[in-house]
């Protein structure tokens, strides 16, 4: 299916042979677990590069799903706009920039006063809450009065 090349960072760069094979039972795996279900209408925003094999396997698991994958501008700057055209429901990345939509956000909220401040930690307190205990991520006020400009 494609060749997956290295940067050599232990030894002289080198290109390693996918089959399709390799590449299906990785998705395979993927969607057998039950944590990460992946429907026909979910929707993947590709911008990682797609020589990068996490990539490859990203679009092989949502296109065999039967979901939607939709392109990036080619601007990583103008990301969060394409965010905000495509709503994608999933969004795999790289940690350094989840950390850093994190401080954005972070930031923003720490701009508040008052009450706005108030019902923003209480919001943010909740939602953890139920993240970290696997109940859902979505919540019908919250997402509404405190979280409509982030999503």
């Amino acid at each position: 299916m494609t060749f997956s090349y290295t940067s050599g960072t232990t030894g002289n760069p080198k290109g390693a042979m996918l089959t399709h094979g390799n590449i299906l039972s990785v998705v395979a795996v993927t969607n057998s677990l039950q944590y990460l279900k992946i429907y026909p209408s979910d929707v993947h925003l590709s911008y990682l590069p797609l020589a990068h094999i996490f990539e490859k396997v990203l679009m092989a698991t949502f296109l065999l799903s039967g979901a939607k994958v939709g392109f990036y501008s080619g601007d990583v700057q103008k990301l969060t706009v394409d965010l905000a055209d495509l709503k994608p429901t999933f969004f795999p990345s790289v940690p350094r920039l989840y950390s850093r939509m994190y401080d954005t956000m972070k930031g923003k909220l720490s701009k508040l006063t008052g009450f706005k401040q108030t019902l923003a930690s209480y919001a943010l307190s909740s939602k953890s809450y139920y993240l970290k205990n696997g109940s859902h991520y979505t919540h019908s006020i919250w997402d509404k009065l405190v979280f409509n400009q982030i999503q």
